[in-house]
């Protein structure tokens, strides 16, 4: 079960490494403890980040676990590795 609190960000679902290097927000997770950050998919080309997370794209969210990296290749694949 997954909530966020706050105002719904727009998002621009194209894919750009012009965006910033911050998350998008933070949200909640239920039995999650404190918020984590909430990424747009498109952020993370050629970029690596440390879970916990949720990434969302189009079409799903992808929540990466804690002590888990995720990489975003030029293509937009998340690939995703135990640390």
């Amino acid at each position: 079960k997954v909530s966020a609190q706050g105002e719904t960000p727009v998002l621009d679902w194209r894919l750009s490494e012009q965006e910033g290097t911050q998350p998008l927000d933070f949200v909640t997770l239920y039995g999650e403890g404190p918020s984590i950050p909430y990424w747009q998919r498109g952020q993370l080309i050629n970029r690596e980040m440390i879970g916990p997370a949720l990434v969302a794209d189009m079409h799903a969210s992808t929540y990466i676990a804690k002590d888990w990296r995720c990489f975003g290749d030029p293509r937009g694949n998340l690939l995703l590795y135990k640390c």
